[in-house]
């Protein structure tokens, strides 16, 4: 498991070089985080068999598809950034940080929604097991996407 989260993490650090630089690589990195190697190694990972395997890809298929939303939204927000960081105003910064304060919280909420559900249909363990996977490969691969984009007032 250990060996193919290093992969992921290798790929993405790879593939987010010069981020800030340049939209198209904002996409790519967004591709990135709905290939389906993440699906692949979170099902490896919670080790499912029968019909708990299969009401949890169900859960997690629709919890990644309303998640996608939210990938869409951040690419957006990172995007006005990156156009607007070398002669930013305070109230282009305030509406950026507000635009991402609002995702985080309605992710956030959705995370919650179906954490509970899981909990619901297939159990505490199951569903604490997926919270620390799924948070665990999200750390993974922003990491070097988040170390990539400038501070403000950084040159770069």
């Amino acid at each position: 498991m250990k060996k193919i989260l290093s992969i992921l993490f290798v790929l993405t650090l790879f593939s987010s070089t010069a981020i800030a630089q340049h939209q198209s690589e904002i996409a790519a990195i967004h591709e990135h985080f709905q290939d389906s190697s993440k699906k692949n190694i979170i099902l490896k990972f919670m080790k499912l068999e029968g019909e708990t395997a299969t009401k949890f890809e169900a859960l997690y298929d629709e919890y990644e598809a309303k998640r996608h939303e939210f990938a869409e939204a951040h690419e957006a927000t990172l995007v006005k950034y990156v156009k607007e960081f070398d002669t930013m105003t305070d109230e282009q910064a305030e509406e950026i940080l507000d635009e991402l304060m609002k995702r985080r919280l309605a992710e956030i909420s959705l995370r919650q929604k179906y954490l509970k559900r899981m909990e619901k249909d297939l159990g505490g363990l199951i569903s604490m097991k997926f919270a620390e996977i799924d948070h665990y490969v999200d750390i993974v691969t922003e990491k070097p996407f988040s170390e990539s984009i400038p501070f403000i007032g950084e040159d770069w």
